[in-house]
């Protein structure tokens, strides 16, 4: 799962799937302006294994790496420990990764959107019950949030909703963060 967030942040920073898309539609595509992670800020929602694993790829590549969770007290070197509203406004890349459970309902809501950093990515790979899909859709129709990478949503089966995953700013698997032979 860590992985595909990393592929996830390098596709929405650098539009490697509009591309992809234009090529095959026998376009050529936009050459437009990419982001670097280097210097970026990554926001970790959710500090367990997989967000562990997320916050020192981001390191690797010289991110400054933020994490909130209320679960725990973070002692790891580099990484700063802030409350949500303070991640959500400094992060250039929020990685949803919290457990669902009943109080993380839409945690990521209209409000929390709006507090999100204006041109920052939003990235799910936890669950979909942990998103507000109305409020997220708005954020990206607004031009608030730069894009957005799923690997879940509302949908059965924990699938990215479609009318998520058809969104030109929304990269949308079914599912397979964590279908590799090993996880």
């Amino acid at each position: 799962v860590a992985e595909w967030v990393l592929g996830a942040m390098l596709d929405l920073s650098r539009g490697i799937s509009d591309s992809v898309l234009a090529y095959r539609a026998g376009q050529a595509p936009a050459i437009v302006m990419g982001r670097e992670l280097q210097g970026a800020t990554l926001g970790v929602i959710g500090y367990g294994q997989i967000g562990r694993r997320v916050g020192a790829l981001g390191q690797a590549l010289g991110m400054r790496v933020v994490v909130s969770d209320p679960m725990l007290r973070v002692a790891d070197a580099g990484i700063e420990q802030l409350e949500l509203d303070a991640l959500l406004a400094q992060a250039d890349h929020v990685v949803c990764l919290a457990p669902a459970r009943p109080e993380t309902e839409n945690l990521m809501n209209a409000a929390r959107f709006a507090q999100m950093k204006a041109g920052a990515f939003f990235i799910n790979a936890s669950r979909g019950d942990l998103v507000d899909e109305a409020a997220l859709l708005q954020a990206l129709d607004s031009g608030h949030l730069a894009g957005c990478a799923m690997d879940v949503g509302r949908a059965p089966d924990q699938m990215p909703s479609p009318a998520l995953a058809r969104h030109a700013r929304v990269i949308a698997t079914p599912h397979i963060g964590g279908l590799t032979p090993p996880a």
